[in-house]
């Protein structure tokens, strides 16, 4: 049993949170920090903050936050992540400002010098936090600007792609600017111990890790709102038990977490871009059968959370190392603003990747003239008319028709070499509107009995199996003749 420093139910000052040999750790569990990323959230609390103190506002409680101790004086932040981080930037530039008054509430000691803040999100935003703590904000050279930062010989090129990092740069300068434009100027140290004294925060202890995960997707989804893979994260790592498997699917989520930031396009986070890879994981692990479209397209448009739960790590790793395959090889050439739409991608472009992807994972990478063929198939589908016109019907049927693949060497089928071969595909591996489409039943058929006649003599001479040695012809012409009965109601 551990004597803990904090207890449930009890308030503690920035003072007592940052202080002697306390650190607070955000673990692997948590999102990364982003309020940086929202100018207006950052002006927003450090002008409320000022405002209070020119008001003597003695008491500020800024709620709850959660989290567990391991070992003593190690507090595992559950939540209240974004709120502390703000604090102690706010502190660091304080402490800047007044030749270091604040030095103890930064750093635990002064011959390791470790920032009271550990990120162990992923290892870059660590050092970069340890690097800006001894660097910038206890360095004597008080008049080193914000902007400077990525230029210093500490500041490595890794940190241009960490998007906590990037973040925690906008904050400071938001940050910077409320201290410069509010007329608190001369009165840098007393603002500074009055945040120290009296900002409070009521404490709840989780216990330990696995009540800890649990409840931070609770308090997450019933507070500020995460972003579903924010909250996905948790689940995710928490259904791994071992301790160094655990560390390993951290290492993978923030692999996946770092591709996207670095593809991001026009987003300012990599959040849009890693929930639609697990949008795309989701559909793709979708068991599609004739009845059950509707759910399929449900998931399409609105994407329940309860689906998401249901995925797990080695599927998603699986999908991911496609994705950055088809990434590196560079076979289709929009394949960047895939990875980082604006919004979730529409279904057309759904239509062109997510057989491809679905062919790879049950083929392989090996055969990469067969790739660029189903590529190429799936493209030019996407752009005939009835195909697009008809999409949600389409997408479903494309996957479960990819899915029901025998081979690989089936996909030869996609060019077809005849009409023979190209009448058996249609009629045997395709069913619906898909099917209607590509062996071209038009309205008229349904109603003029002679040119239904002449549509079912045309591909009869062809596939009947007298006359056809194809193996799927006895099925193919089955599937032909309920189309016609279903023309002519005979």
């Amino acid at each position: 049993m551990i004597n803990k420093t904090f207890q449930t139910g009890m308030e503690y000052c920035l003072g007592d949170i940052f202080n002697g040999d306390n650190k607070i750790i955000i673990p692997d569990l948590q999102r990364d920090y982003c309020w940086g990323d929202k100018t207006a959230l950052v002006e927003t609390f450090v002008t409320n903050l000022i405002d209070l103190f020119n008001k003597d506002d003695l008491h500020i409680t800024m709620g709850l936050i959660y989290g567990y101790e391991e070992p003593s004086q190690y507090l595992q932040l559950c939540d209240g992540q974004q709120r502390l981080t703000t604090l102690f930037l706010l502190l660091g530039l304080l402490n800047k400002r007044t030749a270091n008054s604040f030095e103890q509430y930064i750093i635990t000691d002064k011959m390791r010098k470790e920032p009271r803040l550990h990120y162990a999100i992923r290892e870059n935003t660590l050092f970069f936090l340890f690097d800006l703590v001894n660097n910038f904000f206890i360095d004597d050279n008080l008049s080193q600007p914000i902007n400077d930062i990525q230029n210093q010989s500490w500041y490595f090129k890794d940190y241009d792609i960490d998007p906590s990092i990037q973040s925690i740069l906008k904050a400071l300068t938001t940050i910077d600017e409320q201290l410069e434009n509010k007329d608190i100027k001369d009165k840098y140290k007393v603002f500074g111990e009055f945040l120290i004294h009296n900002v409070f925060f009521l404490y709840y202890d989780m216990e330990n890790r696995r009540n800890g995960e649990e409840t931070f997707v609770i308090i997450n989804t019933t507070g500020e709102p995460l972003t579903a893979t924010e909250n996905l994260k948790p689940l995710i790592l928490s259904k791994i038990t071992d301790e160094e498997n655990r560390e390993s699917a951290s290492k993978s989520w923030e692999k996946w977490e770092d591709f996207f930031w670095q593809n991001r396009g026009k987003n300012d986070t990599a959040d849009i871009g890693l929930k639609e890879f697990f949008r795309w994981v989701v559909l793709l692990q979708f068991e599609i059968i004739n009845d059950n479209k509707a759910a399929f397209q449900n998931i399409v448009e609105s994407m329940p959370s309860t689906e998401l739960r249901k995925l797990d790590l080695e599927t998603v790793k699986k999908y991911f190392s496609i994705i950055t395959f088809l990434f590196d090889k560079k076979f289709i050439d929009e394949f960047d603003s895939y990875l980082s739409p604006q919004e979730q991608n529409g279904q057309i472009t759904l239509f062109k990747i997510l057989p491809v992807i679905e062919y790879i994972a049950r083929f392989g990478k090996e055969e990469i003239k067969n790739i660029k063929r189903v590529i190429r198939f799936f493209f030019n589908l996407s752009r005939i008319d009835n195909v697009r016109k008809a999409i949600s019907e389409q997408l479903p049927e494309t996957l479960r028709i990819i899915k029901k693949l025998p081979n690989a060497d089936i996909i030869s089928l996609l060019e077809f070499k005849d009409e023979i071969s190209k009448y058996i595909f249609y009629l045997v591996e395709l069913n619906g509107k898909l099917q209607m489409d590509f062996l071209e039943v038009s309205y008229d058929l349904y109603t003029d009995e002679k040119k239904a006649n002449k549509w079912y003599k045309q591909i009869v001479k062809k596939i009947h199996p007298d006359i056809c040695r194809h193996p799927k012809a006895a099925e193919a012409m089955q599937s032909l003749e309920n189309l016609y009965k279903g023309m002519t109601r005979k």
